[in-house]
């Protein structure tokens, strides 16, 4: 169904296709994308030639070590809404104790992209609820989170220590160590070997380990 309230939106994506897909998904809950765009510039440039529209914008676009900084070299736009492919994103706790920023994870369905969307529209800050529950979780400790086998595996990743590697060393299989990744990936919300050793510094996993 459409929204009843409208958002002019700028969505700003790194993959042109997922860019596509939450443009063609915000336009069928009856919002109005002005531009879709794959670059920093692109989205300056598009929130300069629209009247102030909210912003629909890729995480990995911006800088993990800085992301409220460049969010706040953008031109002033109407929201900024934040989109990050888990709770475990390295960026994200700076983006949220900065206040300005929405965040909705890459795994939410059209029913909570549309409840964001009209939240911003209203003037409200939407946070997804894995999002707000994170510093509960991280009150147990991330290491609780993981098996012993698991987080041994990530303290070799963080040391820079390569499939092979780390297989070697634990007398394991390289299939094996994907396998543990693939769990380590799931359970901390990242998605890749550079989120997961920057995460797990930023966290102090590897004091724990």
């Amino acid at each position: 169904m459409a929204a009843a309230i409208r958002l002019d939106l700028v969505v700003a994506d790194r993959h042109p296709l997922v860019a596509a897909g939450l443009a063609a998904l915000a336009t069928a809950l009856g919002h109005q994308v002005i531009a879709e765009t794959h670059s920093l510039g692109g989205l300056a440039a598009a929130i300069d030639a629209g009247a102030s529209p909210a912003a629909l914008i890729d995480i990995d676009l911006l800088r993990d070590d800085d992301a409220a900084a460049t969010l706040g070299a953008l031109p002033p736009s109407r929201a900024i809404i934040v989109v990050a492919p888990g709770a475990g994103h390295p960026a994200l706790p700076a983006l949220v104790r900065g206040g300005r920023a929405s965040v909705l994870l890459k795994t939410a369905d059209a029913d909570q992209l549309d409840a964001c969307l009209i939240a911003v529209a209203l003037g409200d800050r939407w946070l997804d609820a894995d999002v707000t529950a994170l510093p509960a979780r991280r009150q147990i400790g991330i290491a609780a989170l993981l098996t012993p086998r698991e987080r041994d595996i990530v303290r070799l990743v963080t040391l820079g220590q390569r499939n092979r590697v780390i297989a070697d060393s634990l007398s394991i299989s390289e299939g094996t160590v994907k396998m543990h990744l693939h769990n380590i990936y799931a359970k901390l919300g990242v998605e890749s070997r550079t989120q997961l050793a920057t995460d797990a510094r930023l966290r102090g996993l590897q004091a724990a380990i």
